[in-house]
């Protein structure tokens, strides 16, 4: 199964997921666009705010999301870098967890990534993942509802 996702901007981590946190989502970013998505949502680490990220993509077709547009904002003093990356469910069902979007510009800092992913298993459905990030550790994160392909 061929899978790409070209990177134009930005730093990238593979990271290991642990820890929890809560988590505010917002809604669709393009609301009525039929071949738009996007959502986003805030990581609160302990009793604080420390990250949201976003982003915005347009389908193009059964296999392809082009372009992808990450925002990614650190909002608290802690030494925590903020991710971001796309999580696509293929045709049969199985996951495909993409590279994070690291922002490891600081407190207050608001970094912006582009891309766009293509996967010769399809993709029928995205969300978001956000993380606050330590080292290789996920330290809260929070996930957007799945928006469905409406080309698949």
């Amino acid at each position: 199964m061929r899978k790409t996702m070209n990177h134009t901007r930005g730093t990238l981590v593979a990271l290991a997921a642990t820890g929890a946190a809560a988590a505010l989502l917002t809604g669709p970013a393009a609301p009525g666009a039929a071949a738009a998505g996007g959502y986003g949502c805030s990581v609160l680490t302990g009793v604080r705010w420390a990250g949201n990220g976003s982003a915005t993509w347009t389908w193009v077709g059964r296999n392809t999301v082009n372009p992808v547009t990450f925002t990614v904002t650190d909002t608290r003093a802690d030494r925590h870098a903020v991710g971001a990356r796309l999580v696509t469910v293929r045709r049969d069902d199985s996951t495909h967890y993409w590279p994070w979007k690291v922002n490891a510009s600081g407190n207050g800092k608001t970094n912006e990534f582009g891309t766009h992913a293509t996967d010769s298993g399809g993709i029928k459905g995205a969300r978001i993942q956000v993380a606050v990030l330590e080292g290789g550790s996920v330290v809260g994160s929070c996930d957007t509802p799945y928006t469905r392909n409406p080309r698949s």
